[in-house]
């Protein structure tokens, strides 16, 4: 039935209303007659009754189940070899290119993947829209993956394989998250079939190249799949974090960050400076957000938990707090096993898929007052794994049961000492200490925490008292630590307001 059509020039005539854009239209019917009403200007094309009879099949087959596939899989093929033929004599004429699309269309209708993929790379190098790049991708991967698991013989699979990372490998350069998701689910695909372990090392080479290229960082490497209904539901929500990069966060412009904080923790000059070389260090790469694990030591009140925000504050990267006080157990940093009725992911995990940003900052406060207990796993062995870059590349999860890259989180923790803080920890933080501040640091503790309360209120700064010398001298009795002062501002902050507000009512 199928013969080798002569592909000698003729004259061709159409009446075909079809554009590419149209025969690609994820939700365009095709009107086959239209297609077929140009045989009749062919010769080397069947005959109109054998067209006919084709059409009859195609409405007898709806009516009798047992033969719908095998006149699907003629029809299939009929349609593969019109459009083969149409798209070896595309350059003749523009008609035939349509033709050609028309053709492939029907095909790729009955579940050809090869025509889907024909389809899908005439979008690309056409630059269709990325809704119509994606119905063609997401077409042409799932029927792939369909004939790689349920196909007997060995070779068609790897055909398909080698055809699907091919297939990758060019929709990676101009849509790198459809690629992305595509790659991801053919690896799931290999992982659960017997075949040559080289396709899925090969295949997990392309992932990390096109993860580069969205600079970005696929946070899970899976989730197990869960059988208790509510581990389900809460498994559910992180589902994105093992299907598409998540963004690296940029610095921003560090001299202004630096000024500020001079400006508001002059006492913090020391630290400032540091932080803000390593920051400088980082823009000599690609810019991304990232502070090696640092340990400030300080007494009570000097301000380190609020210095810490306020350096969050002027990079816009998202912050968590995880005060060590007291804390036994390690289940904060790796989650809760699914066996108990409050389970949940780690926080480091929570937080970065609450913002969708992988290097968020994490302020251990009070590690010195951290248990030394074993139970559930001790807090401060899971730092450790959790400071080195390597190690932290595969945190294994609880209660996600997969390993979480948390490499570009930056770790920073506070503490009154570090004598009794293992040293096997220690060496792995840069240790700063910061000494209270001086007499002439407090006018700007009071500025600052008088701006700090208004905003916190909601307070038009325009009622922001004057303050005389009689307030000074009562304000210099609170200068020590910083945590007293800000007490002190806020004290005498409410009296004035209230009291001029009482004034205006008496009058």
């Amino acid at each position: 039935m199928l013969q080798e059509f002569d592909t000698e020039h003729s004259p061709i005539k159409t009446d075909l209303d079809l554009t590419p854009q149209q025969a690609l239209e994820p939700k365009f019917i095709l009107d086959i007659s239209t297609l077929i009403a140009d045989f009749k200007n062919d010769e080397t094309l069947p005959s109109a009754d054998f067209v006919d009879g084709w059409l009859t099949l195609v409405s007898g087959s709806a009516q009798n189940y047992h033969h719908a596939a095998e006149v699907i899989k003629i029809l299939d093929s009929l349609a593969f070899h019109f459009a083969s033929y149409y798209q070896r004599r595309a350059q003749e004429k523009k008609e035939y290119e349509i033709l050609c699309l028309g053709w492939s269309r029907v095909a790729a209708d009955l579940e050809d993947p090869d025509s889907m993929c024909y389809l899908l790379k005439y979008s690309i190098n056409n630059k269709y829209s990325s809704e119509v790049i994606t119905h063609w991708t997401t077409q042409t991967i799932s029927t792939w993956l369909l004939l790689i698991e349920n196909d007997r013989h060995r070779t068609d699979k790897e055909e398909i394989i080698i055809k699907a990372q091919i297939l990758i490998h060019d929709l990676s350069n101009d849509h790198p998250q459809l690629a992305l998701t595509s790659a991801l689910n053919l690896l799931s695909v290999l992982h659960g079939i017997r075949i040559d372990g080289k396709y899925a090392a090969g295949l997990q080479t392309e992932i990390d190249s096109i993860v580069d290229k969205i600079s970005g960082v696929l946070i899970l490497d899976g989730i197990t799949p869960a059988e208790d209904r509510n581990v389900r539901m809460g498994c559910e929500r992180f589902k994105g974090l093992a299907e598409l990069p998540v963004k690296l966060a940029k610095i921003g412009d560090v001299p202004a960050i630096q000024s500020t904080l001079d400006t508001e923790f002059p006492w913090f000059s020391g630290l400032t400076a540091q932080l803000t070389k390593s920051l400088l260090v980082r823009q000599l790469g690609d810019a991304t957000f990232y502070l090696p694990p640092t340990l400030i030591l300080g007494v009570p009140g000097v301000g380190k938990t609020t210095y810490i925000k306020r350096l969050c504050e002027l990079i816009n990267i998202p912050h968590r707090t995880i005060s060590f006080s007291g804390k036994t157990d390690n289940r904060d940093l790796v989650g809760t096993a699914r066996g108990w009725s409050t389970g949940h992911p780690s926080l480091p995990i929570s937080l970065i898929n609450q913002h969708q940003v992988a290097n968020p900052l994490i302020m251990i406060d009070e590690l010195d007052k951290c248990g030394g207990s074993s139970h559930n796993g001790r807090a401060l062995d899971s730092l450790l794994t959790l400071f080195e870059p390597a190690t932290a590349k595969h945190i294994f999860d609880e209660y996600l049961g997969g390993n979480a890259d948390l490499s570009h989180i930056s770790w920073i923790c506070t503490a009154n000492t570090h004598d009794q803080l293992p040293s096997a920890l220690l060496s792995r933080l840069r240790i700063v200490k910061v000494n209270p501040p001086l007499p002439e640091h407090y006018p700007r503790i009071i500025k600052t925490s008088i701006d700090a309360f208004f905003e916190r209120n909601r307070i038009n700064p325009a009622l922001i008292p004057v303050v005389n010398d009689e307030d000074w001298k009562w304000f210099r009795r609170y200068f020590t630590p910083p945590r007293t002062a800000k007490k002190a501002v806020e004290k005498w902050l409410t009296y004035q307001l209230l009291n001029a507000y009482g004034e205006r009512d008496q009058h």
